[in-house]
């Protein structure tokens, strides 16, 4: 009878992990105890693919192991969903409903049922941070063919989509390129467009798309108007000549962004002008930080990869110190 009672209750064991108080035997060391302490798995490893994303870890010793959960946030480090039990065979989910956010977090901890309660390891974390794909330049090389060079987290070479919007127009696709984690790509236009073009690139699976990051195209322009001199200035403006370049049409000129404490924190469009402008009058200047420029050219629809630096600082009450001097 007794033997049988042992049987009976070996059947209703539910193997999978459950939700319910750990045991309280004093001898926690002990496999044996209902009060062993678990250890937890180590080397929670994450993998993406253009459809899944690929969790493995390594085991623990499968005596004492009843399976482990597995739990996953698009939040944050604090607000988990479980997402599967595994069994003890196994040390690896593929979670095809991840979708390709940012941000992904995993949470994994073992766990050992014994009778009717269940024992937890402590947990061990790792999280997905990436820019999953994104064209990093889009550059006019020669003729009317565009260089991309493109950047993926994808471990395989995937299937990417690149879509372009000319002037305010709306995205339309381009072409699709097999990309790996770095790629370089050529596009060749039978007419180049005569407005700013802006690219997309993305990996679109069956449920959702990839966050796409865009990029202007640029021009592999060899020649940049060159600020020369400071021809008149006052308290918070000066004029600035600049040498004239026959083969491009226009001059950009950005301005570096200060916050309160003085940190540089983005670039600020201040003027476009036509290359046959030989000087331009700049306003706003400010005397407790240097005012620092980039000067970009512009040939058609493409701007120049490259730039002049431009800084005017220490105003002396006539004039504003002229420096074209890396600042970077």
């Amino acid at each position: 009878m007794k033997n049988l009672f042992i049987l009976f209750t070996i059947l209703i064991i539910f193997t999978s992990c459950k939700e319910v108080p750990t045991f309280q035997n004093e001898n926690i060391y002990d496999p044996e105890s209902s009060s062993y302490i678990l250890g937890s798995p180590s080397n929670l490893t994450l993998n993406t693919y253009s459809s899944y994303t690929a969790v493995s870890w390594s085991k623990l010793p499968s005596k004492y192991i009843t399976g482990y959960q597995l739990f996953r946030s698009h939040i944050d480090s604090l607000h988990y969903e479980e997402i599967a039990n595994v069994p003890h065979t196994r040390n690896y989910f593929n979670d095809q409903e991840a979708g390709n956010p940012i941000n992904i977090y995993y949470k994994l901890r073992a766990c050992f049922v014994q009778d009717s309660d269940t024992i937890f390891s402590e947990p061990i974390y790792s999280k997905i941070n990436r820019k999953l794909v994104g064209i990093n330049e889009a550059i006019l090389t020669a003729n009317k063919t565009i260089q991309f060079y493109i950047e993926s987290s994808f471990t395989e070479t995937t299937d990417i989509t690149i879509e372009q919007k000319i002037g305010s127009g709306e995205f339309s696709y381009l072409t699709t390129v097999k990309a790996k984690p770095w790629t370089q790509t050529t596009y060749t236009y039978s007419e180049l467009p005569t407005e700013e073009i802006t690219y997309r690139a993305f990996v679109e699976n069956s449920y959702e798309k990839t966050p796409y990051f865009m990029s202007k195209a640029y021009a592999d322009l060899k020649t940049i108007p060159r600020p020369l001199e400071v021809l008149q200035s006052t308290v918070n403006s000066a004029e600035i000549k600049f040498d004239n370049i026959s083969d491009v049409d226009e001059i950009i000129l950005y301005k570096n962004v200060y916050t309160a404490w003085g940190l540089n924190l983005d670039r600020e469009f201040v003027a476009r002008f036509p290359s046959s402008q030989t000087s331009i009058v700049i306003e706003g200047l400010s005397q407790e930080h240097s005012n620092q420029f980039f000067i970009h050219a512009k040939k058609g629809a493409f701007f120049s990869t490259s730039y002049f630096p431009l800084t005017l600082s220490n105003y002396d009450g006539s004039s504003w110190a002229f420096s074209t001097e890396s600042f970077n």
